[in-house]
């Protein structure tokens, strides 16, 4: 699977997702930057955190290199989140608009 290989002050973290979203933020908030990764995994329901709002300051460096990987580095934090639900793609969307429009005779 395709994800990323961060690191940051000589820490090495491989992050990844096989049916989801994955995320890295680099946040500025009242003058303080963060780092925060996570990924979201649709099928399980499933929630990764890998840095968690990591202050990082000027001249701090990060180098993200995206890699095909099936190892993933621990998150800091797993989590079930029963909310989390798969978009539905563009086509689906589209299928469903189709059905409608002939059930209303307008296509």
């Amino acid at each position: 699977m395709k994800g990323f290989e961060i690191t940051y002050k000589g820490r090495k973290t491989r992050v990844a997702v096989k049916e989801g979203l994955l995320t890295i933020h680099i946040d500025d908030v009242k003058g303080r930057a963060f780092i925060y990764v996570e990924s979201v995994e649709y099928d399980e329901q499933r929630r990764n955190v890998w840095y968690n709002f990591v202050p990082i300051k000027p001249g701090d460096k990060i180098e993200i290199k995206m890699v095909e990987t099936g190892n993933i580095s621990e998150p800091e934090t797993r989590g079930k989140d029963k909310s989390i639900k798969r978009p539905i793609s563009k086509l689906e969307a589209f299928h469903r608009v189709e059905v409608l429009l002939k059930e209303k005779r307008l296509l």
